[in-house]
């Protein structure tokens, strides 16, 4: 046997839609809605055991454990920002969120 640990980790991986385009149009209120985006998604994961390992821009990507636990951050995160997007202030801010598990 091999003395190998191998560990299996799911990551979740978030990205704002048209944020370059947004930056161009209006600066100010396009990081006032990545902070807002941020406010929704940090929770969500944080409350899902989720580790937010790197950020850059508009992105956020977290390790889990699990794939069935992250499906459910994802879920979550993506209802939330449907409710947030009913707003008019907010109808340009959309988060993308991906999964992919990987040993």
């Amino acid at each position: 046997m091999s003395n190998i640990k191998r560990k299996l980790a799911t990551i979740l991986a978030t990205d704002c839609v048209s944020f370059s385009r947004h930056m161009v149009q209006d600066e100010v209120a396009t990081l006032s809605a990545l902070k807002s985006c941020r406010e929704i998604i940090y929770p969500i994961i944080y409350e899902h055991g989720g580790d937010i390992f790197h950020t850059a821009g508009d992105s956020v990507i977290a390790e889990f454990s699990s794939p069935v636990v992250v499906r459910y951050c994802r879920d979550k995160v993506l209802r939330r920002d449907r409710c947030a997007q009913r707003e008019p202030r907010d109808k340009n801010k959309a988060i993308l969120a991906g999964r992919n598990a990987r040993r």
